[in-house]
């Protein structure tokens, strides 16, 4: 009976229809185009867009365009202003002098060649092989005097002391991981520059080439690098917003716009697919398929994390305006790949509604593709996979542009999807070729669907979530370890559900979940 009770208590809640109704999916997933997310992705992609950078700056301007074709207003760009100048690359190459003649990289085809912030110069020397190259021990023997040093990361705070030894520049054949994945070798990974170096990123490959024909005698190269530099220096946040919808308790949408170029999952398809989303709510507005939002909705673009903490810094009393960020850090997956669409949940000091909220409607958007069988065509794309869509929960884990918004001090409940490519992100292979079209549309479409859900929530929908968050947090407090400890953080969950409708009863609720917990105890 101690087990048979919680069930019994948590049944009358299962049977309840989606948040999110069948004809609404299909007209979502009918709507999006996966074709004009991959277009505007392929735009974003042939932009630099480093954190303060002009290349940022441009594609914010390119932005911003068509957020006012797909019917957003009142665009704003806050600049936050920066100690270090704007940096862009401009030129790089990476010669071969010696024991041959040949050309080993350009900027031109490796944009990840020139390390963000790497001084100018032209530079020429006999390369040192320094192994990994980020401990003073690998250079404690080595003479750097006029040499280019070669190496397997970058020495970073290393650099003024191997400057001050005559060291000319760096080579760094860094190989990251991201969960326990490497990069394949012939990827060239984005890196910062040791402050003042002339330094340059090369792929392992080529990497483990050059230490190979340093061991058979000397190697010379030359690195000739041009950068564009102005001050002052600026972060920036875009802001966009739809038209309609009572300010007040706001939705925000976001993906960060920054990165190296191509960064076309991260975060380009991001940013390409709120775009979309914008264009067909409003599309689907016109045509009655979704109501007008009862709340004002916003569309911000971002320097990853930075640019939100900054505005919140500003803007402290913001964040009683917001009931809710949706996050989107990659969109597309990674073609060939076993991809899964990520929803990383709330921090343990804010038990949210959002949660369970993710949880139904991304469970709810594979119902149609399920792994059981073909999947619904309204979810597929062309030239994209035909993969279920299998939501995978996260905890929480500070990774993307949701950390600023749940912050402790800013306290706004979030969503953060992500179609990760964790093989191949922050290097020169994340390029649009590489993604996915079908999971360009899910992830535009799944974020859609959360938003609208969070701006049209009126009492009728805020009690639907309640009942079925409160059959979610049953399951929760049955298995946890700790069933008292989790019972605080359910009720912490419940009392978050005013902020949809103060007037909400969650008392019965509270009971039913102490009656949970009583019964296992």
């Amino acid at each position: 009976m101690r087990l048979i009770l919680p069930l019994l208590l948590a049944v009358p809640l299962l049977a309840q229809p989606d948040l999110v109704p069948e004809p609404a999916w299909r007209a979502i997933f009918g709507a999006v185009s996966a074709r004009q997310i991959m277009e505007d992705t392929e735009a974003l992609s042939r932009r630099h867009r480093y954190p303060n950078s002009r290349g940022f700056l441009d594609a914010a301007a390119w932005v911003q365009e068509r957020a006012a074709e797909a019917g957003l207003i009142n665009p704003r760009l806050e600049r936050f202003d920066e100690r270090a100048p704007f940096w862009d690359p401009v030129e790089a190459t990476l010669d071969l002098l010696a024991p041959e003649t040949l050309r080993l990289a350009d900027l031109r085809d490796v944009p990840v060649l020139l390390m963000e912030r790497s001084a100018d110069g032209e530079i020429e020397g006999e390369l040192v092989d320094a192994g990994e190259g980020s401990r003073a021990e690998d250079f404690a023997n080595l003479d750097v005097a006029g040499k280019i040093l070669l190496t397997r990361r970058s020495p970073g705070r290393l650099w003024p002391d191997l400057a001050k030894r005559g060291a000319l520049g760096v080579l760094s054949a860094a190989s990251p991981r991201f969960f326990g994945r490497a990069v394949p070798a012939e990827a060239t990974a984005w890196q910062q520059a040791p402050r003042g170096a002339v330094a340059f990123s090369i792929s392992p490959k080529l990497g483990t080439e050059l230490a190979a024909l340093r061991r058979q005698g000397p190697v010379r190269v030359k690195m000739r690098a041009r950068s564009g530099q102005s001050a002052p220096g600026a972060t920036a946040l875009l802001l966009t917003e739809m038209p309609g919808g009572a300010p007040g308790r706001d939705v925000v949408v976001v993906a960060h716009l920054d990165h190296q170029q191509p960064g076309a999952n991260d975060n380009a398809s991001g940013s390409a697919a709120i775009l979309e989303a914008a264009r067909v709510w409003r599309q689907l507005i016109g045509t009655g398929a979704l109501p007008e939002p009862r709340r004002r909705v916003r569309f911000w673009w971002s320097t990853e994390i930075s640019s939100e903490g900054k505005y919140f810094q500003r803007y402290p009393d913001e964040s009683r305006n917001i009931l809710l960020a949706v996050n989107l850090d990659q969109a597309g997956g990674e073609r060939g790949a076993d991809n899964h669409l990520i929803a990383i949940l709330s921090p343990d000091w804010l038990p949210s509604w959002a949660d369970d909220l993710i949880h139904q409607i991304a469970g709810s958007a594979g119902r149609l593709a399920p792994p059981e069988h073909a999947p619904s065509p309204l979810t597929l794309a062309p030239e994209g996979s035909q993969q279920p869509l299998r939501p995978v929960f996260w905890p929480y884990a500070p990774l993307s542009d949701h950390v600023p918004f749940v912050d402790k001090t800013v306290r706004v409940p979030a969503i953060s999807l992500a179609v990760p490519s964790l093989s191949v992100i922050h290097t020169d292979f994340d390029s649009p070729a590489r993604l996915d079209p079908t999971w360009l549309k899910r992830s535009a479409a799944v974020t859609l669907a959360a938003a609208a859900w969070a701006a049209n929530a009126g009492p009728e929908e805020a009690n639907a979530l309640l009942r079925y968050s409160t059959s979610q947090a049953a399951s929760r407090i049955a298995a946890a370890a700790d069933r008292q400890a989790q019972l605080k953080q359910e009720e912490r969950r419940l009392d978050s559900f005013r902020a949809l409708d103060p007037a909400l009863d969650i008392e019965p609720h509270r009971r039913r979940l102490r009656a949970v917990a009583r019964a296992l105890d």
